[in-house]
């Protein structure tokens, strides 16, 4: 068994896509375990957890991608790790495609189709809570899957609950009744 990991700094991705990618990697011969993660105190955990953590991971912060592989003895590293770089680069979009359907902001969202009632939050955890207030302000459902700060999320169940909106631990709903 072969550990490899790699440390890409100031590389962020959201973790549903991480997980998907990591499934992907999981499924590529010679590949016994792997995890694909945001440098986060928890995902930090977890890869110690699984025995997938070493030094190099260990300057990680939450912006930093970290690639955890567990390979077998005789694997190709640079065929598994090329994988990799294409599973993170690829577009999931055509740029035509692209042009018409990505948006950068809530405020652009909400401009172009204001009947949406759903914001689904997965940004690093610094931008986490100034997402979900905006998102909030604008009497949109949040559902958010973000490492916050306490403070933060005590804010975010204020305003939350100021407008009549249920939440469950870092998740919020909206009630219509």
């Amino acid at each position: 068994m072969l550990l490899l990991n790699q440390l890409k700094p100031n590389t962020y991705f959201d973790s549903v896509t991480l997980m998907a990618i990591s499934t992907k990697v999981n499924q590529l011969e010679g590949v016994i375990q792997a995890q694909i993660a945001m440098g986060t105190p928890m995902n930090k955990a977890v890869l110690k957890e699984a025995h997938l953590f070493d030094s190099q991971l260990e300057k990680a912060g939450p912006s930093d991608l970290m690639i955890a592989l567990s390979l077998e003895k005789g694997a190709s590293e640079q065929k598994i790790l090329s994988e990799v770089e294409k599973l993170l680069i690829r577009k999931p979009f055509d740029d035509a495609q692209a042009e018409n359907d990505i948006f950068h902001s809530i405020n652009s969202v909400n401009e172009k189709h204001p009947e949406t009632n759903l914001a689904i939050i997965s940004v690093n955890g610094l931008y986490a809570a100034r997402e979900a207030e905006k998102a909030l302000n604008l009497n949109k459902n949040v559902m958010l899957f973000s490492e916050c700060f306490y403070r933060a999320r005590i804010e975010i169940k204020a305003i939350s609950s100021s407008k009549r909106f249920i939440n469950d631990g870092t998740r919020l709903w909206y009630s219509h009744n």
